[in-house]
Parts: structure tokens; sequence; C-alpha cells
């Protein structure tokens, strides 16, 4: 996220996320999601823009069936 956040705080947060979550690559929004409550955690700000737009992805991540994640169930896969 460059120019929008304290970006060495922004990597070790995306660090910590991805040791988490090690299955999930970058496309997962619910990835984003860890690395941003993990980022704020270690006390770092977002803009008003930045919070309105992580705010539209919560909202979808709240209608998205959960298993749309599971790749195993994808049509074709």
């Amino acid at each position: 996220m460059p120019g929008k956040v304290n970006e060495g705080l922004w990597e070790r947060a995306k660090a910590s996320a991805k040791k988490s979550h090690p299955d999930w690559d970058d496309k997962n929004p619910r990835l984003w999601k860890v690395i941003s409550a993990v980022y704020k955690k270690m006390g770092g700000k977002f803009s008003k823009q930045v919070e309105k737009s992580m705010g539209a992805i919560d909202l979808a991540l709240a209608v998205t069936p959960s298993f749309i994640e599971d790749p195993r169930l994808w049509v074709g896969a």
C-alpha cells in the first residue's frame, strides 16, 4: 500500500499475517483483512479514504459464502 501507510510497519504486519496463514495467497481478500488488522494493532493508521474502502471490503466478505474460498469446490477445479 505504497504512500498510504507506514511502509516498515505494513511489511512487518504482512509478514506476520502470511506466517499465520501460509496457505492464503495475495489474491485472497481475507489475507488483506488480517494484514490490516495486524497493522492497526501495531499502531498503524489509515487515511479516511482507505478506511472507507476497507469498509466496502468488510461488507463484501460478510455476504460472500465461505465455500467460495475452498478451491476444491470451484467448478472445473
